[in-house]
């Protein structure tokens, strides 16, 4: 799951009305502690037990090449700009370099 805000209130929202009894939580990207907090707040019944992040917010095509498949005509707006920034720093996590 892509740690978005609109992505953790949905999560938080089936936490507060679960439809199963436990939850394993895979998100692709850096969970901010803000999300970690709204989803501990949200787990009234205790159901959630574990939470991982991959750093998987990109898609690699060849062991050299990769994509975001974000439109290559696509107007760099705010929330592009956020989703170019994340998917960047998911493919440095995941190769094991520290961003600056």
């Amino acid at each position: 799951l892509r740690p978005t805000r609109e992505n953790v209130e949905m999560l938080a929202k089936e936490l507060k009305e679960p439809m199963f009894g436990e939850y394993h939580l895979f998100f692709s990207n850096v969970l901010s502690n803000d999300s970690v907090r709204m989803l501990a707040q949200a787990d009234e019944f205790e159901l959630v037990k574990q939470i991982h992040e991959c750093y998987a917010d990109f898609y690699a095509l060849m062991p050299h090449t990769f994509t975001l498949s974000i439109a290559p005509n696509s107007t760099l707006t705010t929330p592009l700009a956020d989703r170019v920034r994340d998917g960047l720093f998911a493919l440095l996590l995941a190769l094991k370099k520290k961003p600056a």
